[in-house]
């Protein structure tokens, strides 16, 4: 069965990598979970621990570097994938669930965090399943379910079923 694929959507700081955290906490626990975060700015990832061998080598001009051991792996590819070709690679690992981090132009199903009346904009974006609102009286007009930030937590497992639900049948 091809994984459930499904996006987080909204501006900086309004709570995506927050919801991700939480998502990913539960659903790990009942099946195997991939993340993918888009970077959406023009300054390049940071590396942290430059002194590392794997670093080093991949700082001499190795085109992809990897390394692997103690039950991890990381890869370096000195290009950016497009998100068809991060969800085909990560496809190989047999993932159930594989969410996403922003790409908010793609057609995925997703949740869309509207902080504020300027993010509502956000609405046009397609295939949204449902919103999360830091201000209920934000009014949105939308055929949706709408949780308040405070307390969508408190509805996880209605949020979780109904994103592995939907997207399986």
């Amino acid at each position: 069965m091809p994984p459930v694929i499904f996006q987080v959507a909204g501006y900086k700081n309004s709570g995506k990598t927050t919801w991700l955290k939480a998502m990913i906490n539960y659903a790990s626990q009942l099946e195997r979970v991939v993340c993918i975060k888009h970077h959406g700015h023009k300054e390049p990832l940071a590396q942290d621990h430059g002194d590392t061998d794997s670093l080093q080598l991949y700082g001499s001009g190795a085109y992809a570097m990897s390394v692997t051991g103690a039950y991890e792996t990381q890869i370096m590819i000195d290009r950016e994938l497009s998100l068809p070709e991060l969800i085909h690679w990560y496809s190989y690992l047999n993932p159930d669930l594989i969410l996403i981090e922003g790409f908010k132009n793609e057609n995925y199903p997703k949740v869309v965090l509207i902080k504020s009346e300027e993010d509502k904009g956000l609405l046009k974006l397609a295939n949204i399943k449902f919103i999360i609102v830091w201000d209920p009286a934000i009014a949105l007009n939308v055929d949706v379910p709408v949780f308040d930030i405070n307390f969508w937590q408190d509805h996880m497992e209605t949020i979780y079923n109904y994103i592995i639900e939907e997207e399986r049948k």
